[in-house]
């Protein structure tokens, strides 16, 4: 057949050899196209395997264990090399309505040194936590609550009163290995060699360390942990390296020493200026800030028009653009992430105006608002106490500009973090306070919000107290059979309507990395660690394949 097709060719004009030369060229661009269509039709991109990145970190690890953890680059490393129990655990719930918990374990479930994990190691890091006492940050929660082994699989936990939350709890509390520790007192933990290359149970192990003579640790390289029960990492190793301060760290990654890090220093936003291309991803935190009144310090605050006026005059969208460059989430309530509660962003200087002058207070010569109450001319004059942080100063400034347009005046008085609770939040000394809240579990708002917190050291900076919302408030805390939907609903209703703080915004950590990392999912995450919790889903490769 070929010598057929051969003889017929050798035959043709050379007009013609060149037309056959041009439609079989012509036939097989076509037939390669197709295939090219048919097998992008057909497949998906999909992660590959392989790889490694350099991640950067300011600080020097202490302690690479649960129990004695006390610093950023600690519990980074613990995130990357330990599961959380509650990703151990097969089963979490209450024994009936009480204060009583019961965890089982997975089934198959190892250190990484093959070593079996058992409801044994549950008990002794909780009994180690204890032994630490004040030495472990953990301790305050902890102290109170006994731990007891019920199978090897099974541990049952006794609380010091119901706790609704106890299971979220679980999220953040990593175990340590009994069969490492078990003879060795917990403040000698830090001597062992296991603090440095600790037995794991998470996505990766401490592969190698490279430690300098002074006893500075340069870099950590982890591998995958072949034990990890869960999705493994597509990246096969990490190099951890450490620098001392944010200006090493920015130019690490200029010079393309490293390729991630995290970067959560909120006064430095406007130093986000790299010669390398880089992506940016933004983590909202389970934080906010807020301006928390003190009614009692002044009449004028004790009039609920005055402060809704002070809320609704409030461009949030202008503050954050102007403060964050936009990485951060106006807030109108408490809890910015529950968004089954949402307020539409209700600036309106128009209607602030209008509300306080139909409440009689007048504008004076000054452009300030005054009001006779009880014969004593009360001017909206006020003090606004903050933190002596470049975000917060700016923010502080922002909201006198904004306030003076509706006649109030406000007074900015800085303080160092020291001489602002000594001085004023210990004695409750403040008419308006800038000040951040961390809620954790995510929902829980009784420490900042319950009426028995009013004085320090509660948190309740706003004094406020509601009898409807402090019974729903310990219903949420205490109550497993509820709708916490409604009792939340109920709950910021009450807060919005009563106006005992101007809430302003949610922040965010950013993450920067260079651009070939991919499968980084923007979380809510409640510390800097977290932004690392799906790390075994990040790729630098992918592969295709048929759908």
């Amino acid at each position: 057949m070929i010598d057929f097709f051969k003889k017929i060719y050798l035959n043709l004009t050379l007009k013609e050899k060149r037309l056959v030369l041009f439609f079989l060229i012509l036939f097989l661009i076509s037939a390669f196209v197709l295939i090219f269509i048919f097998f992008q039709k057909s497949t998906i991109s999909v992660p590959k395997s392989g790889g490694a990145i350099r991640l950067g970190i300011i600080g020097q690890p202490a302690n690479i264990n649960f129990v004695l953890a006390k610093n950023q680059s600690d519990n980074i490393l613990i995130n990357l090399l330990f599961a959380p129990l509650s990703k151990l655990a097969d089963k979490i719930e209450p024994v009936n309505d009480s204060n009583l918990w019961r965890l089982r374990l997975k089934e198959n479930l190892f250190w990484s040194d093959g070593k079996k994990i058992t409801s044994d190691d549950i008990v002794f890091t909780i009994f180690k936590i204890k032994e630490a006492q004040d030495n472990s940050l953990l301790y305050p929660f902890w102290k109170n609550i006994e731990a007891e082994r019920l199978s090897e699989l099974e541990v049952q936990f006794k609380l010091g009163e119901k706790y609704s939350f106890f299971s979220e709890i679980l999220n953040n509390f990593y175990i340590v290995p009994k069969h490492i520790f078990a003879d060795l007192p917990v403040l000698n933990w830090n001597l062992s060699e296991y603090n440095f290359h600790p037995i794991s149970n998470g996505k990766y192990i401490v592969d190698s360390i490279n430690i300098s003579k002074s006893g500075f640790i340069s870099e950590i390289i982890l591998k995958i942990n072949k034990y990890y029960l869960e999705q493994k990492p597509y990246i096969n190793q990490i190099n951890i390296k450490f620098y001392p301060n944010q200006e090493n760290l920015f130019k690490a990654f200029n010079n393309g020493e490293i390729d991630v890090f995290p970067f959560v220093n909120l006064n430095d936003f406007s130093k986000l200026d790299f010669k390398r291309p880089f992506n940016i991803f933004s983590f909202p935190v389970l934080n906010y800030y807020g301006v928390f009144i003190n009614q009692s310090k002044n009449l004028g605050l004790k009039d609920l028009n005055v402060r809704r006026a002070m809320f609704i005059s409030l461009d949030r969208s202008e503050l954050v653009n102007k403060v964050f460059n936009g990485f951060s989430n106006p807030a109108f309530n408490p809890l910015p992430w529950f968004n089954d509660f949402k307020i539409e962003n209700n600036f309106n200087l128009d209607e602030a105006n209008k509300i306080l002058d139909e409440s009689g207070w007048k504008l004076n010569d000054s452009k300030i608002r005054e009001k006779k109450i009880k014969d004593t001319l009360i001017q909206l004059n006020f003090k606004l106490h903050v933190p002596d942080s470049e975000f917060l100063i700016k923010t502080a400034d922002i909201l006198a500009e904004s306030w003076s347009k509706i006649g109030i005046k406000i007074e900015i008085i800085k303080s160092g973090p020291d001489e602002l609770l000594e001085k004023n939040i210990m004695n409750r000394d403040y008419e308006l306070i800038i000040f951040g809240n961390a809620i954790y579990p995510n929902f829980n708002l009784y420490p900042f919000w319950h009426s028995s917190f009013i004085f320090y050291p509660g948190l309740n900076l706003a004094l406020y107290s509601n009898n409807k919302v402090d019974d729903l408030l310990i219903n949420l805390y205490q109550k497993l059979n509820i709708d916490k939907n409604q009792i939340l609903n109920n709950i910021l209703e009450n807060i919005y309507n009563d106006y005992p703080a101007i809430f302003l915004y949610q922040p965010k950590y950013l993450m920067i990395t260079s651009k070939n990392i991919y499968g980084i999912k923007e979380l809510l995450i409640n510390n800097e660690e977290d932004m690392f919790s799906d790390i075994n889903l990040w790729y630098l490769k992918t592969k295709r394949v048929f759908k």
